[in-house]
């Protein structure tokens, strides 16, 4: 591996094989149109509670959606395991329960009061991240066609970034790093411009695919 200039990013791989190549279980198609160019995602998620339990921890950051924070042992990790190509994880909100929206505790209501449930899930697949460089970044990425892909989020400001956001705004292991300060094209020029920025960085980071959606491409509408 090689550092990546003053912009504290190693590159630890050359640019990927062709989108086109095979893609394996352990690794998602580097294409930055892995949601179609959506940057929210719609679909549902339908399960029949056998307890009271949903088998989720959630929180609640605005007026209008349930954020999931945690998937535990219940009907929706039997959901999940049954549909993986609507898969549903931490950073995921649910924002309808039969059909119906209205605030946080509504919402808790009804999926306390019903044994079948059919949840409307969004998913933010598109986001900013706004850091300011203060020495090393703390990122390993890895080079694709027209994307930066992480590989590692190490101590630095995307770290602090994590610290201070909601879990659906979270940099993981694995997104997509397709803008560097309004600046689009090749892998060689997102980290020259990376490399450039002397202190403000505004990135425009692409969600990876949850491991077991790998191989099933999403069937959902727009926001």
């Amino acid at each position: 591996s090689s550092p990546a200039g003053g912009a504290g990013t190693t590159v630890v791989a050359k640019p990927a094989a062709p989108p086109h190549a095979a893609e394996t279980p352990s690794e998602p198609l580097p294409d930055p149109e892995l949601y179609g160019g959506q940057k929210i995602l719609n679909f549902e998620a339908v399960v029949e509670k056998m307890s009271d339990e949903l088998g989720v921890d959630v929180v609640q950051t605005d007026q209008t959606s349930l954020l999931i924070s945690r998937i535990k042992a219940g009907p929706l990790l039997l959901w999940n395991q049954s549909n993986p190509d609507k898969c549903v994880v931490m950073g995921d909100r649910i924002v309808e329960v039969n059909g119906v929206s209205g605030t946080c505790q509504e919402l808790i209501n009804l999926v306390k009061a019903e044994r079948s449930l059919r949840l409307g899930i969004r998913r933010l697949v598109e986001f900013p991240v706004n850091v300011v460089r203060n020495g090393r970044l703390g990122l390993d990425v890895a080079q694709h066609a027209r994307l930066l892909r992480i590989l590692r989020v190490g101590p630095g400001p995307f770290k602090d970034w994590n610290a201070d956001s909601s879990c659906d705004l979270e940099v993981r292991v694995g997104d997509f790093i397709v803008e560097a300060n309004q600046r689009r094209g090749t892998c060689a020029e997102l980290l020259e411009t990376i490399k450039a920025a002397e202190s403000d960085l505004q990135l425009v980071v692409i969600r990876a695919l949850p491991r077991p959606c790998f191989r099933a491409p999403y069937n959902a509408a727009a926001a």
